[in-house]
């Protein structure tokens, strides 16, 4: 049963093991014995068939190596159609997908008619070169978990200059809420670029009294960039470590958003920290005073179901996702409503919501919108180039508006005193290449939504063409009554494959 076990594990493994700095260690270890209940259910059906644990235990290996093996090959496959002069040109995008699916079949039944004839010294044989492929498998891939653990554990966080400054909170300081809407463009942008006035969003948040910077321009082009440096309120500086190793590099972006300077400022002045799942595990600050998921997901089942590339199920686990996702984000901000306090202190309110930035999941009106398209976090040429993506945009934008609304109607009428920092981490990414600033619309990436809401109303510091950098250093001058002095307003570019090699583009922009 060693190798069923093993070859069984693997696609949670490999999820692990290539996706670690975006799956937390505690959902793969939970995943296990999911999986591994899964392996001993379908090893005890096959016994059944083949009158015999290990013809039994032999097929389910061999069939896992097939059913792993299918996924790059139908990928493969499809794309060479795309390729000119391909031998393969001859075959139909349908006949693609039926081709290696019915290889597949073809193969688990010669499988299974060999095994189920086979003498069981023959099927001992083959059991024996399992075993020794298994436990290669399990030995190459914990010394590359290990290898990897070991060189992240030498990345340490500095942390920004913020953390020079500090205060006491009192019972009567207010509460915090750091909104981050993923990707929401800024009014202009959005009326030149997608033809669609979004000024009643943000006429509704000037009615409420916030301040609305209406030149905002985002510090970096991604998420994690943007985050770790406006959470840190301070601009990004090379690691000491390879800095062409993109998984290092994430690491070391996760590791600043989640061990951020003002969060700890604030925790260190007696503030509660509370946040909620993200669907994105490098914004998910899950060591704070309170955290609450908000969707029940297993990143590392979901992912390792994803290497299953079969026709119609690669679209149910897809559609499921989106569901998941979607899920998730119309229950954020309830949760965030009805999150209860654990104290009397005042509390540091986390949200990062994954919209309206793709996948995209809502219609204008909040009713499900079941793209046809495998689920994918991406943007920009990483999404896949949808062509109605300027519709689908607008109308996930139209409902996530009306979400943030409703929420800061209520949280005004329940909690006058709070303060509200609400910004994009970048703006839309119809036009976004991530290997080509040449290709990159600049005034589409970095154009972003920013307000503000202090309950005394008090916005001498705020201005128009302020960035997330500072909006963290204005707030805690305002909450601390202390001034934090301002940076100057920068903005940079890197590609993915170059990702610490940071070009300013600060005069293109043109601030």
């Amino acid at each position: 049963l060693f190798h069923s076990i093993i070859l069984g594990l693997y696609p949670f493994l490999a999820a692990y093991e290539f996706n670690r700095h975006e799956i937390p260690a505690f959902e793969f270890m939970s995943a296990v014995p999911w999986a591994l209940l899964l392996i001993i259910l379908f090893v005890t059906v096959l016994t059944f068939l083949f009158k015999s644990l290990l013809k039994a235990s032999v097929f389910f290996s061999v069939s896992s190596l097939l059913l792993f093996a299918y996924g790059p090959f139908a990928k493969w496959l499809r794309a060479d159609l795309n390729t000119p002069g391909s031998a393969l040109v001859l075959l139909e995008f349908n006949q693609a997908e039926i081709f290696p699916f019915a290889l597949l079949l073809l193969s688990l039944l010669a499988s299974y008619i060999w095994i189920k004839q086979a003498t069981e010294l023959h099927v001992s044989n083959l059991a024996f070169f399992l075993n020794v492929l298994a436990a290669s498998v399990l030995v190459v891939s914990v010394i590359s978990i290990f290898a990897g653990l070991a060189r992240e554990s030498k990345i340490k966080v500095s942390h920004s200059a913020l953390m020079n400054y500090s205060f006491k909170a009192s019972p009567g300081s207010p509460d915090i809420y750091y909104i981050v809407l993923d990707g929401y463009g800024r009014n202009d942008l959005l009326k030149e670029l997608y033809g669609y006035d979004n000024s009643p969003f943000t006429k509704e948040l000037d009615n409420l009294g916030f301040f609305i910077a209406d030149k905002a321009v985002a510090n970096y082009h991604r998420t994690n960039y943007a985050l770790a440096a406006a959470l840190n309120g301070s601009y990004l500086e090379p690691p000491l470590i390879d800095a062409k190793n993109k998984q290092l590099m994430d690491f070391y972006l996760q590791n600043l958003i989640h061990e951020n300077s003002l969060a700890m400022i604030l925790k260190k002045a007696g503030y509660q920290t509370v946040a909620f799942e993200s669907g994105y595990y490098t914004t998910e600050l899950t060591e704070s005073d309170i955290y609450y998921p908000v969707a029940l997901q297993n990143r590392v089942l979901a992912t390792a179901f994803s290497y299953i590339q079969f026709p119609y199920f690669r679209e149910l686990v897809s559609l499921e996702l989106h569901k998941l996702h979607r899920q998730r984000l119309s229950n954020i901000f309830p949760t965030a409503m009805n999150s209860s306090k654990a104290s009397n202190s005042p509390s540091f309110i986390f949200l990062h919501v994954l919209a309206p930035h793709p996948p995209f999941v809502f219609n204008e009106d909040g009713s499900a919108f079941n793209s046809n398209k495998v689920f994918n976090l991406g943007d920009g040429d990483d999404y896949g180039g949808l062509p109605d993506y300027k519709e689908r945009y607008i109308k996930q934008l139209q409902h996530i508006s009306k979400l943030t609304l409703d929420f800061f109607k209520e949280l005004l009428e329940r909690n006058k005193n709070a303060i509200v920092i609400l910004h994009a981490d970048h703006g839309p990414g119809l036009h976004f290449d991530r290997e080509s600033l040449e290709q990159t619309d600049i005034k589409e990436r970095y154009s972003i939504l920013s307000a503000f809401y202090f309950p005394s109303r008090n916005y001498q510091m705020l201005y128009e063409s302020i960035s997330p950098v500072n909006s963290v250093r204005v707030m805690l001058s305002t909450v601390s009554g202390n001034e934090v002095p301002l940076l100057q307003d920068r903005s940079f570019f890197s590609t993915s494959r170059k990702p610490f090699d940071l070009t300013e583009i600060t005069n293109i922009i043109g601030r």
